[in-house]
């Protein structure tokens, strides 16, 4: 049995949106870490993305400001890597990418659905 080669040209669309990704979610994180909204609750980080500062625990309008680009950043990313890639792919892609954050910061990994 043989191995399917792979497509490069597939493997560096891969590699570009997982990189541009990458980059995006550790800022998140930095500047969530800063405005004290922990990244694991995903309501305050939607209040955060609405311009609702009342969502962070420490007054820290700068942090809060870039938090909101990299929000805004990551879905635009996100949408591109999908168009680019299909859904299913971006968004193993995106899980990949999380589990990597939550295992770097020593979050619990997240229970399967």
């Amino acid at each position: 049995m043989t191995d399917k080669p792979k497509d490069p040209g597939a493997e560096y669309v891969h590699q570009h949106w997982e990189q541009q990704l990458k980059d995006i979610d550790l800022e998140i994180v930095r500047q969530a870490m800063l405005c004290d909204i922990p990244i694991t609750d995903r309501a305050r980080m939607f209040r955060a993305l609405e311009n609702d500062a009342t969502a962070c625990g420490r007054d820290n309008p700068e942090a809060f400001q870039k938090l909101r680009a990299a929000l805004a950043m990551h879905l635009h990313v996100r949408d591109k890597a999908i168009a680019s890639m299909g859904r299913d792919e971006a968004q193993a892609m995106v899980e990949d990418i999380l589990a990597g954050l939550r295992r770097r910061l020593g979050m619990p990994e997240k229970k399967p659905s």
